[in-house]
This record gives structure tokens, C-alpha cells and sequence, in this order.
């Protein structure tokens, strides 16, 4: 499931590929460098990923201790998960060297997005991440592939029941599969949001403060 950026861009020139990428990227130089190889760059807010190549592949982008922090507080996996979930191909590019970690632990972590279906790419500097951003880019621009259908190509409307997996996975901590439990648990966000917390803690995978953020998401006034 891509993000709804995609339905509304226009069909873009032959010669121009287009990735979108979240804004907070800009203060790494990637999105410039990327101009300055001939992609067009649009930013936006990404619900998930730093890099969207096509309606089928997007790129997670770490540094070093971006890496080393997220694997720390379980960011990484959740954010791995988050990805597949919207995309049928997910890509890690790893920017630089893990810090301030054991080299067998960031690779044991590194290791186990690979055994999830997690492309990992790594790139030496920011100039070499654009490099691997831009050929991705091309790849789908001009085959198809890995990447599927260029951007800007239209896509069917969003399902009820994806735009409601949607809505559930804007709540931090819940990824789209948690959600996917909780409608089959409860039957809808309305069903959802009227459960307790001690009912959204029998849901396989939604623990305490999961629950506790779920209650505060989906509170309504009065």
C-alpha cells in the first residue's frame, strides 16, 4: 500500500524520474544531490520511509547512529515493519558505520531485517546513498523494475478497510499489522475506540502502552 501522494501526482516526463522524499531529508543533502543528478525530488510528509521510488519499493535511510539509536529503543524493527507493510519491497540504506555499539550487535540486527525480506544497502557517505537512491530510481523509471510502476501513475481508491488499517497506524507504536488485529478483534476504529484498555491489551501484540496510546489517540471530547 503506498502512501496517498501517490494517487495525486501527475504523469511525470520520460526523461525526469521522480522520488518523493520526506522533508526532514533535506538536512542530510540527498534530495539536492538527487536534483543535481537530473530526479526530480518532491518533498512531502512521509507517514513511512525516507524515499519513495515507486507505488512498490521505498528506502529507509539510517547514519551510523541513527542506526545504532534505533536498534537501542526498537525503532528499526518497527519502522522495518512499517515499510513492508506499505510496500511490497522495502530497502535500509545504511549511511556510514554503526557507533557506540558492538559490531556483532548492530550486524546480528542488520542480519535479522535481511532474514524479514529487508533489502540493506550500504552506502559510504551521503553522496553514495543519492547514488544508490538515483539508480533505484532510474531502474523504475525505465524497466518497471525492481521497483514496479513509475511514480505518478494512478492507483485505485484506498479500501474502507485500508484507509481504516491507515487510521490505526498513525498511532505511534501500532504498525499496520497490529492494526489489522485490532479490526479483526474488534470490527472497526469506532469498536476500537470504545474498548478499554485492559480489551485492547487482549489483541496479540498490543501491550500496556500500546493500549495507553491507542486510549489517547482515539479519545474524543466530551
Amino acid at each position: 500500500m503506498a502512501v496517498d501522494e501517490l494517487a495525486v501526482l501527475t504523469e511525470a516526463p520520460a526523461d525526469a524520474p521522480v522520488v518523493l522524499a520526506d522533508h526532514r531529508e533535506v538536512q542530510s543533502g540527498i534530495p539536492e544531490l538527487l536534483e543535481a543528478a537530473g530526479i526530480e525530488v518532491r518533498l512531502c510528509d512521509l507517514p513511512v520511509g525516507d524515499y519513495v521510488i515507486s507505488d512498490e519499493l521505498a528506502v529507509e535511510r539510517k547514519s551510523g547512529g541513527d542506526l545504532t539509536s534505533s536498534i537501542k529503543d526498537g525503532r528499526l524493527f518497527d519502522q522495518a515493519m512499517r515499510l513492508q507493510d506499505a510496500y511490497p519491497r522495502a530497502v535500509l540504506v545504511i549511511e556510514g558505520v554503526p557507533v557506540w555499539m558492538p559490531e556483532p550487535s548492530w550486524r546480528g540486527a542488520v542480519c535479522r531485517l535481511v532474514e524479514d525480506g529487508v533489502t540493506v544497502l550500504q552506502a559510504l557517505d551521503a553522496q553514495d546513498a543519492a547514488a544508490w537512491v538515483e539508480r533505484l530510481a532510474r531502474r523504475a523509471h525505465r524497466t518497471g523494475t525492481p521497483g514496479g510502476r513509475a511514480l505518478g501513475r494512478r492507483r485505485a481508491a484506498p479500501t474502507a478497510e485500508a484507509q481504516a488499517v491507515a487510521m490505526l497506524a498513525c498511532v505511534p507504536g501500532i504498525s499496520a499489522r497490529a492494526a489489522g488485529r485490532l479490526l479483526d478483534h474488534f470490527g472497526s476504529v469506532l469498536e476500537v475506540a470504545a474498548a478499554s484498555e485492559r480489551e485492547l491489551r487482549e489483541v496479540p501484540g498490543v501491550g500496556a502502552i500500546r493500549a495507553r496510546a491507542l486510549k489517547a489517540a482515539l479519545a474524543r471530547d466530551g
